[in-house]
């Protein structure tokens, strides 16, 4: 009697790279929709130090983004594109060059309080993608 063994990488690892990474893409546009609703509030009046930046320009809400290096990375970073960089100065509280700025979270407050609702949005949607590549 032979025994067939099964080499799962090969038969399966191209799918899994692609739900994976598939998973990770809707999690992370789903992040980005939380920060950006969380930096929708009209000005006037200014936001509190401590409290998210409130919306002028929309600039800041409009430069949240999520970046991956290709179709198939299992790495997502959730930032700002560079015309919206000035959010990393309220997220930090660093100075920012031309004034002094003081805290205003808007990333990480979002991150902490749906860390596990995006945990099941990756995985639902790596999930689906799996059943449908078949």
């Amino acid at each position: 009697m032979a025994v067939r063994f099964i080499d799962f990488r090969k038969e399966y690892g191209k799918r899994l790279d692609n739900a994976t990474a598939f998973g990770l893409r809707k999690g992370a546009e789903r992040l980005v929709q939380l920060v950006q609703r969380r930096v929708s509030k009209r000005y006037p009046p200014a936001s509190k130090p401590g409290r998210p930046p409130r919306r002028r320009t929309g600039k800041l809400r409009k430069n949240i983004a999520f970046f991956m290096r290709g179709r198939r990375s299992r790495n997502v970073t959730v930032g700002w594109r560079k015309a919206g960089i000035y959010g990393f100065y309220h997220e930090s509280g660093i100075n920012y060059p031309k004034a002094g700025l003081q805290f205003r979270k808007h990333m990480l407050p979002v991150f902490r309080r749906h860390k596990k609702h995006i945990g099941n949005v990756i995985t639902r949607n790596s999930r689906e993608k799996m059943r449908h590549e078949r």
